[in-house]
């Protein structure tokens, strides 16, 4: 993790801590991603804080290796550059509609750290986090740190005006463990989801928007699981302001969302990928047919070509963007007819490295993990590739198999385990990839490792 720490020469060090933009103060939940960050002052003591997101809030852990106390503040908005005076005053203010939260915390254990988490910080915004530390010579105001982007949990609803439609969009997004920890910008993938996760609501209106967290990324992460070193975020398009498979019309979706979260949030805009699941992974075809420089690479699960097939040809196979499909042996909708067909055509275009290692078709066979006595169960790929919960939309429910049986539950709390079939089909690409791209340290472990590969020129 990244640390801050602060050293001191009062042997009663005193550190102020200001988090800038939501709420209360309340409990704890699990899955968190990281911010902690470093600093030295010249002292004999030194005190050390963690910030991090958690499935219902925002943690801060202190620790340091002498008693003394922490002063926190939450703002609602970005405050600018504060000084250090203007911190500490700050940590001990009356409420207000921008200071919305603040407290102390006293350490009367050096050797224990103090854990508060901040569970009520309100969804649809983000938050500015300010801290300052204060030694025997006073407030340095070099020592003020400011983070921003700070999502108020680790699964957040945000929304934007599209500029297209002059109406309310709304999307989920997580940041990885470690996002707050410095300035970096990072890769982002986003899901392209199926029809299961869309809207068709008259007016726009968000009475659906729960439809998106049946997304299998989405439910992974809820259920707990936090390994992907990327942002994830996905968009939900709804019949009634978007065509939400074919046309231009959701392309159009697709580059207007990704411009929002490049404005907004510490995005590598050079490793942006696209993950498309059903109408999505249509709909990824399209995106990469009219937008074709948004992705450094996509993987496409159980998605056809719906436009002219000429048009791989003409305007995606020059790009030479990876291109990883997946299907399931059985799919009603989807079968491996479709998938070799469109993989066949793209390899006919003639050239580049979308030909080779970097381009594969895969189709698995679920019988052999989870049995076909679920709704549509061979249209399911993301469960058996990407390790996420399975959606029984028989149900309307999460379905896991237990080893004997079919068994259900309201909330994602277990994982499929990933296909044989994908795991080998990962050895042969790392064997290909280590080659081609002169790494023989190269290491693909999951789907994701594929994508990281890959970066726009």
């Amino acid at each position: 993790m990244y640390e801050f720490q602060e050293q001191f020469k009062s042997s009663v060090p005193v550190l102020f801590f200001a988090l800038a933009g939501g709420s209360t103060i309340a409990t704890s939940c699990s899955q968190i991603h990281s911010l902690t960050s470093t600093q030295n002052l010249a002292s004999a003591s030194t005190a050390s804080w963690d910030l991090q997101n958690t499935l219902s809030g925002v943690r801060m852990t202190v620790s340091r290796s002498s008693v003394g106390k922490v002063y926190y503040a939450t703002y609602a908005t970005d405050q600018g550059s504060l000084t250090a005076n203007d911190v500490k005053t700050a940590a001990s203010a009356v409420l207000s509609i921008s200071l919305v939260a603040n407290g102390t915390i006293t350490l009367t254990n050096a050797s224990t750290p103090v854990i508060e988490d901040i569970n009520t910080l309100p969804d649809q915004a983000t938050y500015t986090l300010y801290a300052v530390s204060e030694n025997a010579t006073g407030l340095l105001d070099s020592s003020v740190k400011k983070f921003t982007q700070v999502l108020p949990k680790s699964v957040s609803r945000q929304n934007y005006t599209s500029p297209m439609k002059s109406t309310e969009m709304r999307y989920l997004i997580h940041f990885p463990k470690n996002f707050y920890n410095d300035s970096a910008n990072w890769p982002l993938y986003i899901y392209l989801h199926g029809n299961g996760e869309t809207a068709n609501t008259a007016g726009n209106t968000d009475v659906e928007f729960d439809h998106m967290h049946r997304s299998p990324y989405i439910a992974r992460l809820e259920a707990g699981t936090d390994d992907v070193p990327m942002i994830h975020a996905s968009v939900q398009c709804n019949y009634n302001v978007w065509d939400c498979s074919t046309g231009q019309d959701y392309p159009d979706l697709q580059e207007e969302f990704v411009n929002e979260l490049k404005s907004k949030y510490r995005i590598n805009p050079k490793k942006i990928y696209f993950i498309g699941m059903s109408y999505g992974g249509d709909g990824t075809w399209n995106t990469l047919n009219f937008k074709p420089t948004i992705a450094a690479a996509s993987i496409i699960q159980a998605g056809m070509v719906r436009f002219n097939p000429a048009d791989i040809c003409t305007n995606i196979a020059p790009k030479n963007r990876p291109l990883w499909l997946i299907g399931n042996n059985g799919d009603q909708w989807y079968g491996p007819a479709t998938l070799d067909g469109d993989l066949n055509t793209l390899k006919g275009c003639g050239g580049g490295t979308v030909q080779t290692a970097d381009t594969r078709r895969l189709n698995i066979d679920n019988t052999t993990q989870f049995p076909g006595n679920v709704a549509s169960p061979f249209h399911n790929v993301p469960e058996y590739t990407f390790n996420t919960p399975s959606f029984d939309y028989g149900v309307f429910q999460f379905a896991w198999w237990n080893g004997a049986s079919i068994s259900h539950e309201a909330t994602a709390g277990h994982l499929v385990p990933v296909h044989a079939d994908v795991t080998a089909a990962l050895a042969t690409a790392q064997s290909q990839l280590r080659v081609s791209l002169g790494n023989p340290a190269l290491t693909l472990n999951t789907l994701f490792d594929w994508l990281a590969l890959w970066s726009l020129p």
